[in-house]
This record gives structure tokens, sequence and C-alpha cells, in this order.
């Protein structure tokens, strides 16, 4: 069975009552095979993944955003296999879940939104959500269900979900963000080269189809003039051309406006380049979602902004609607600084850190970090456009970003099977660079925590000019005592 629900906590909360229910007739095998599941998800100690291990145990799971790649797809197996029997997921995610079940049922029909705290789940979600119930190979019949709280509630519920019509679709050239990126790559790509051209190929669009002519030549006006603005394309009569900075911005695949927003940046007089104001320069752009803005915390964030007004690279508004998004590029900025250990402990922070300080699971954090490396990509190429001789530095912090480190450790990233945890061992122990890991033996890289013998030849051959001896033919040697290990 796979039950819908609102939010994440309810996700996790339900996953674990239901599995006091559903441990009671799982058998003997299932439970060894939920046992080997729950072996595979590793020993972290997060809250989220404490809950998933209780769940799994009885049979149950949960599948949001905020797991890894790697537990979700454990999570998917098993109930592919059916030892999971109820899995409990978000609507955000029922697009996304190609999970076959014998039985759906959408808890929640409502959901929190910025202008509706209830606002109802659009038909559409939720007919995507019904159709995962008795799918094709899978199971010869399926059953799907909505539940209601009381007999007004069913009604409701016939007439909006059973017997009501699935919304419009919108064409996503209505958005500010779509137009002026789509707009842009007709230019740079020379599909379109003049304004009758233009014309042609915007009313060609299923935005044209969908929106009234006063409308859409008031969008598309004000888009264009935009990009001839801030210096995208050179507009020369009816003849429009593409600048460098125009075909530069395109093949980033990025929004024009994001890329406004890193120009003044890497232009800025008023500020000094580091870590913070790199970050908060990338997440003041409209390319990386910002962390949610709560009210209790924004006294504290201004607080950092004038802690570290001279680093700000953007300027600081003067309107409170632009500075509760300046706020939240700022928390953005401090959360990418945990990331990579630039806080007051010195270090990076770990998985449960990072969900105790943001509510962010491991897929949260890799999402954004990818959405970040993605961004400072683009503002190193930008950099070197305009050669502004920022590009080496904004390369050491996307690698930084990117495996989560700080500056000491990227030595030791580079070494195949070490990531940001195994690297801070090292260098706790003394194995700061290359030299030092070369002088090291193989036993005594093996006695770290989270090592072992056969990670330990790998770093040795590794960094070797010279191959050393594989674990195999160690084997021949007379053998150390486990105790010499740790």
């Amino acid at each position: 069975m796979l039950i819908f629900v609102n939010t994440r906590k309810s996700c996790e909360t339900s996953a674990a009552k239901a599995a006091e229910v559903v441990g009671g007739i799982i058998t003997a095998k299932e439970r060894e095979r939920l046992d080997d599941v729950v072996m595979k998800l590793g020993k972290g100690e997060s809250r989220m993944l404490k809950k998933l291990r209780t769940a799994l145990q009885g049979g149950c799971a949960f599948h949001h955003a905020g797991l890894s790649n790697e537990q979700r797809g454990l999570v998917e197996g098993a109930f592919k296999a059916r030892i999971v029997k109820a899995l409990f997921a978000t609507p955000t995610l029922a697009a996304g879940i190609n999970l076959p079940a014998r039985r759906v049922v959408v808890r929640d029909w409502t959901r929190y939104e910025s202008f509706n705290p209830r606002s109802p789940i659009p038909v559409l979600e939720v007919k995507q959500m019904m159709g995962r119930a008795g799918r094709p190979r899978y199971d010869k019949e399926g059953e799907a269900l909505i539940l209601a709280r009381d007999p007004g509630e069913g009604m409701e519920l016939m007439e909006r979900y059973i017997w009501g019509k699935p919304e419009e679709i919108y064409s996503k050239l209505g958005s500010l963000p779509a137009l002026r990126m789509h707009l842009l790559s007709s230019f740079a790509t020379n599909y379109v080269r003049d304004k009758d051209e233009m014309w042609e190929f915007i009313r060609s669009t299923f935005y044209a189809h969908q929106n009234d002519t006063w409308k859409l030549s008031g969008d598309v006006e004000d888009t264009l003039m935009f990009l001839n603005d801030e210096g995208f394309v050179k507009i020369d009569g009816d003849s429009i051309d593409a600048t460098d900075l125009g075909k530069r911005v395109a093949r980033l695949y990025i929004d024009p406006l994001s890329a406004v927003v890193l120009k003044k940046a890497l232009h800025s007089e008023k500020g000094k380049f580091t870590p913070f104001s790199v970050l908060q320069a990338i997440s003041a752009t409209t390319d990386v979602p910002s962390l949610y803005l709560r009210s209790r915390e924004s006294a504290s964030l201004m607080g950092e902004v004038e802690k570290r007004e001279s680093e700000l690279l953007t300027e600081i508004p003067r309107d409170p609607v632009e500075m509760e998004f300046f706020l939240t590029s700022v928390k953005t900025a401090l959360f990418f600084m945990e990331w990579i250990g630039e806080n007051e402990g010195g270090k990076e922070a770990s998985e449960e850190r990072m969900e105790e300080l943001f509510n962010m699971g491991p897929g949260d954090i890799r999402s954004r970090v990818e959405t970040a490396v993605w961004m400072l990509y683009a503002m190193r190429e930008l950099s070197r456009l305009f050669d502004t001789g920022h590009s080496s530095y904004i390369d050491t912090i996307s690698l930084r970003v990117e495996n989560g480190i700080r500056e000491e450790l990227l030595p030791l990233v580079k070494i195949k099977g070490i990531g940001r945890v195994r690297a801070r061992r090292l260098f706790e122990a003394g194995y700061r660079s290359m030299d030092a890991l070369n002088k090291a033996t193989v036993e005594e890289i093996a006695r770290l925590d989270g090592f072992g013998r056969t990670l330990a030849f790998a770093v040795k051959n590794a960094i070797s000019s010279d191959s050393v001896v594989s674990e195999k033919e160690d084997e021949k040697e007379p053998q150390t005592s486990l105790q010499d290990f740790g």
C-alpha cells in the first residue's frame, strides 16, 4: 500500500505508527530481509534515519526528498520486493515515484501554501497518485482511496476529484524567468534574427495560444528591453543580435536575471571576495532555491548582515519585500558555510548537524549542493568573460561546496574513495599531505576509523607512482594480529 500524506513529518510519524501494527503480520523471512535493508542504510545517527530504521523493522517506510538517492533506492527496492507493506510519501513526489502498488490511499487532500494553509491539492496530482494502483504486469487489479473525515467532506471530494475535471495545462513561458531564458536562446542560436522573426516564433508557441495579445505584447516587449538594457542583445533597427555575454549566458542555461546579479557581484568594488561573499552572491540569484525564512530568524540574520557587510558583493535593499528575499539569500549562504566548515567550530558540519540547524536531510543537501556548483560554474565563466581575475578563487569555492570541506582537505578528497568524512579523519590523524600519506604504512592507514586494509591499499596505490602490493599478495606475508589494527 502506498499512502500519500501532506508533510514530511506526517510521512515519518505515520510510518512509525503503522510499523507497530504491520510488524505483527510480517513473516520471519521478511523480517530477515528487512534487517538486511536496515544494515545497508549505514550507521548515521540523524533523527530522520533513526525513524526510517524503526519503520523498516516493522515492515513500513517513508519516501520524501530529504532522503539521499541511496536511501530512496533501498526503500523503493524493498517496496517493489513487497517486504515493505506500507510506504508513506508526500504529494510533491507523486510524479517522480515509479512505484506500482496494489492499493493507493490519499490520506490528505490539502497542503500548506503561502496564500492558503489548507490549499486543495490539484485534481491532476491526485489522479497521478491514484494512477499508481493496479499497474499492468504487477497487479491484476488495484484500489485507490481518498479519505473523508465526514459525509459532507465525502461529497466535496466526490465532486472535486471523482466527477471534477483536471486543471488546465499552462505554458511555462508564462513565467518571466522561462521567457527571459528562451527569448535569449532564440537570439543566441540565430534561430531569431529580427523582430519579425521574434514575433513569428512567439506566435507559434502554446504561450501565445493561451494569452491575450495585449498581455503577450507587454511581456515580450518588457523582456526584450531588459535583455537589451543589460547587454545580452544589441538592437539595431529591427535587427537583433546576441552579444558575447548573451551567448555565454544562453549556453550556461541560467536565468539572465541571475547573470545580472553575478555580473554586479563580480564587478563589485565595495565587497571583498570571501567564501561567504561568493556564496551569498549565488544565493541571491533566481536559480538557487532559498531556504525558508522564519519570522524569528530575521533579527539574527540582520546581525549577520551587519557583521559581514564588508564582505557583501550585493547591495542591501531598502524595500521590505526585497529585504526579505535578501535575508533568505544570507540564510542560504550560511547553510553552505556550515557545509564547508566555515563556522565557529572550524569543522565541516555533519549531516546530523545540518538536519539540526536547517531541518535538511541528505537529499535536500545534495540537491542544493548540485545547484550551487552549477551556479558557481556560471559565475566562474562570467569572471573569465569579464576578466575579473576571480575565476581561480571561485573554482576553489566550487570544489569545497561539491565535497563539503574546508580548504585544507582539498588535496585529500582527490584520492579515489576519500570523501569529506574520511579526509577529515586522515587530516586529524596527521596525514595532511600526499607526502605524509606516502610515508605511512598500509597498517597505519587501516587502523583509522572507517578505513580497513582494502581501502588502505587503494589509498596507497592511488598516491604512489609505484604500485603497492595488493591485499591478495599481502596475504602471503606473515599476518599481523587483529589487535594491532584496533
